[in-house]
């Protein structure tokens, strides 16, 4: 089974989930409807296209979108 198209649908949900701003990974996690590992899967993916930025400071994860 070819992952891809859901692996691209959660990283859109992802994208539009309003990451204008950095947010906490884990409360983006809560927002998206598909499986954690689809969920990291999509992270990565975005991030690998320079769409956003995924960071960790004090112990947290953070996401943003790059504009």
């Amino acid at each position: 089974m070819d992952l891809a198209p859901e692996i691209g649908f959660a990283a859109g949900e992802i994208y539009f989930s309003g990451i204008d701003k950095p947010v906490e990974i884990s409360l983006v996690k809560k927002k998206v409807t598909y499986k954690e590992d689809i969920f990291n899967m999509a992270v990565g993916w975005l991030a690998r296209e320079g769409r956003i930025e995924v960071y960790a400071e004090k112990g947290k994860t953070f996401i943003r979108k790059i504009n």
